[in-house]
């Protein structure tokens, strides 16, 4: 078994209920794997702005692995390690 910590910043902390969490997987896990069980687990807590629940995907969302951008379409298959660590960073406004 992997485990990948999930942190959810900003304000997402706060609507989620949490602000990180420990997601334990196969040692085989890709990131498609992990976002299927986000997803399941806390996707309906996201704001329905930044979650999409009837296509179920984040939008205007940016996620990063281990400090570098990454994208469900593009890098679905990439391989999980242990200690991983997700971010979900959620747009951030101004002016």
């Amino acid at each position: 078994m992997i485990k990948v910590k999930a942190i959810f910043m900003s304000i997402l902390g706060e609507l989620i209920g949490m602000k990180d969490v420990v997601i334990e997987l196969p040692d085989s896990s890709t990131f498609k794997d992990l976002m299927k069980v986000i997803k399941q687990k806390y996707g309906p807590k996201f704001p329905k702005e930044l979650f999409k629940r009837s296509a179920g995907e984040f939008q205007y969302m940016h996620l990063m692995l281990n400090m570098k951008d990454i994208y469900e379409k593009k890098d679905g298959d990439r391989p999980l390690a242990d200690g991983d660590e997700l971010y979900f960073i959620p747009p951030i406004g101004g002016g």
